[in-house]
């Protein structure tokens, strides 16, 4: 037969409650019946665990005739999809079987019915990232980020997961890991030429770590090269794929390889290799595990619009070199900061009055004026204020202590 006669469905098997054990009950009730396909692990949700099965089928009508394996693994025409459903749903017990994303025997059941999905896990990593890139991103509320240095840069794991995190092109390229159930999502950020907003400007690499065959084929026989058709259209590769690689890596053997493992099936060992290639730690997957993170790592709390700014302006502080460091006084004592602030405060008195009565400086609008005039009495207020408080804090906390 040939690969383009086939057709492929879905079928997502809901469980009511905590069932470690779906993924296998599913497994077990479909190779039963010889069929053909894949099973995701299993999703866990606050009241149901959910298994996806993607099964081949000889046609893609509503009533689907359903493609098993045969004696030498050769490929048979097996019953219609309504001849079995039921018993699939009765032989694995479970509350629910989607079709396709509708309900075999009724109305699609509810998130207030199933509940939420179990929180993703996620890390970023790179050699240019900052951690004031990621304190201030979207609908951040009460969030904790275990931060680390190793070969790789800076690697930062939140508590709870990033939506949109508003990355500078200066921090680019950088590694986004996120892991949702048995799914690993690999994310390599470009820092090549801007492209329109419908184009990704990253790589990416999926795995999921349970997905399993439901039977098992000898090479070269016509059920293995159907399973190896459905691997590939699962994968989805594209030529942006390439081509971001092709901006992330320097023409040579890295290239060429990390193509490669792109055009191959899917593995946690070729992601790790993934990452090597392009210069991220290849542990980073098993710190989404739970696996221990260095014991030089610290922790930085966000709670709110406010301390979020606050926070990323240490951050920002902490990160500062050159120019940069000099200009938000990194390691300045506390004389320093308030000398410093005084004389940036008497130079924004000189320097706004030169603008009101010189005819030159006159002709800057009054609305930048206002604006220049903000940030420079704003920069002194606050190293002012940083200043003093650093100055106080060690007689205030004696005075506490005596």
């Amino acid at each position: 037969m040939d690969d383009n006669e086939f057709s492929f469905i879905n079928l997502e098997f809901i469980f009511t409650g905590s069932k470690p054990e779906a993924a296998a009950d599913v497994h077990a009730v479909l190779a039963e019946h010889r069929l053909v396909g894949f099973i995701d692990g299993a999703r866990s949700r606050e009241h149901a665990t959910e298994v996806l099965a993607e099964l081949a089928t000889l046609n893609d009508a509503r009533d689907p005739v359903l493609c098993q394996i045969g004696p030498e693994d050769a490929l048979v025409q097996g019953p219609r999809l309504t001849e079995l459903a039921h018993n699939l749903k009765a032989a694995s017990g479970a509350r629910f079987v989607l079709i396709n994303g509708e309900e075999l025997d009724g109305p699609v059941p509810g998130e207030e019915q199933l509940g939420q999905y179990a929180p993703d896990a996620q890390l970023f990593q790179g050699a240019t990232l900052k951690v004031s890139d990621l304190t201030l991103s979207p609908r951040l509320e009460g969030n904790t980020f275990t931060v680390f240095r190793n070969l790789a840069g800076l690697t930062v794991l939140p508590s709870n997961p990033l939506e949109e995190p508003n990355i500078s092109r200066s921090s680019r390229p950088y590694l986004t890991l996120t892991r949702s159930g048995s799914v690993l999502t690999a994310s390599i950020h470009s820092k090549g030429p801007l492209r329109p907003q419908l184009l990704p400007d990253h790589v990416s690499y999926q795995i999921d770590l349970e997905r399993m065959r439901i039977l098992q084929a000898s090479t070269g026989s016509d059920a293995q090269l159907l399973l190896h058709a459905m691997d590939e259209w699962n994968d989805g590769v594209y030529a942006d794929d390439y081509e971001i690689v092709d901006q992330l890596l320097a023409a040579g053997p890295a290239r060429e390889e990390a193509k490669s493992i792109l055009r191959a099936p899917r593995s946690a060992n070729n992601l790790k290799r993934f990452l090597t290639l392009h210069g991220y730690d290849p542990r980073s997957i098993d710190f989404l595990s739970g696996a221990p993170v260095p014991e030089d790592a610290r922790e930085i709390h966000v709670h709110g619009v406010l301390n979020s700014i606050r926070v990323t302006f240490e951050e920002f502080e902490r990160e500062a070199t050159g120019l940069m460091g000099l200009l938000s006084r990194t390691g300045w004592s506390p004389r320093a900061l308030i000398s410093s602030s005084v004389a940036v405060l008497a130079a924004g008195a000189i320097a706004n009055r030169a603008m009101k009565t010189s005819p030159s400086l006159s002709r800057i609008p009054k609305p930048l004026r206002r604006g220049l005039m903000f940030f420079w009495y704003s920069d002194g207020v606050y190293y002012l204020a940083r200043g003093v408080k650093e100055a106080l804090e060690p007689k205030l906390q004696k005075a506490m202590s005596s």
